[in-house]
């Protein structure tokens, strides 16, 4: 998925999941993404975990807090 991240084009890489330890969140915020972004970047990954059966296709679907 195509962003922008600390005022450079970049990717999020929908299909390299992994899991990140939440104290490697815990210090300075590096940076963030529009709301366009993460809907792009949900719906890639709903695709990409095979979640489209569960919630929907990702064009039907608004992005969710869970």
């Amino acid at each position: 998925a195509p962003t922008y991240f600390q005022g450079k084009p970049g990717k999020a890489k929908c299909e390299q999941v992994r899991a990140v330890d939440v104290e490697r969140l815990l210090g300075e915020k590096q940076g963030s993404l529009t709301e366009a972004e993460m809907e792009n970047i949900d719906k890639k990954l709903m695709v990409v975990l095979d979640l489209v059966k569960h919630f929907g296709h990702p064009s039907e679907s608004k992005r969710k807090s869970f």
